[in-house]
C-alpha cells in the first residue's frame, strides 16, 4: 500500500453511504483519512526451512512494531498495549517461549 492519505468509504448492506453522511459531510478530513506508513508496518523478509516436520525451529526475520510478546512486559517500549500472543505455521501453534525464557525475537 503506497505512503499517501487514502479516504474511508462505507457500505450497509451493499449499499454506498453518502460523502454527506461521513465525517460531518468531509470525507476528505484527517478523521476520515488513513495513511499508512512503512515503519509502522510489520514484514516478513525470511522463513525458513519452507517445509519440515513437526516440532522443527523455524526460523523468520523481518520487523515487528512491539516487542511485548504475551505477559513478558505490562507495556511495549513504545507504549502501545498490542502483544504478540502466539503464531502459527500451518495449523500448528508454535510457542515463542520455552518456560519463561522467550526464543530469540
Amino acid at each position: 500500500m503506497t505512503e499517501e492519505d487514502h479516504y474511508v468509504k462505507v457500505k450497509v448492506d451493499g449499499d454506498v453511504v453518502a460523502d454527506s453522511d461521513l465525517c460531518g459531510g468531509d470525507p476528505t478530513s484527517f478523521k476520515c483519512t488513513f495513511k499508512p506508513q512503512s515503519k509502522y508496518t510489520p514484514t516478513i523478509e525470511t522463513f525458513t526451512p519452507q517445509s519440515g516436520k513437526p516440532e522443527l525451529f523455524l526460523s523468520m526475520r523481518g520487523k515487528l512494531v512491539s516487542d511485548r510478546y504475551g505477559s513478558n512486559m505490562a507495556a511495549a517500549t513504545n507504549l502501545k498495549s498490542e502483544k504478540l500472543l502466539r503464531v502459527y505455521a500451518g495449523p500448528q501453534d508454535c510457542g515463542l517461549k520455552d518456560g519463561d525464557t522467550l526464543y530469540v525475537l
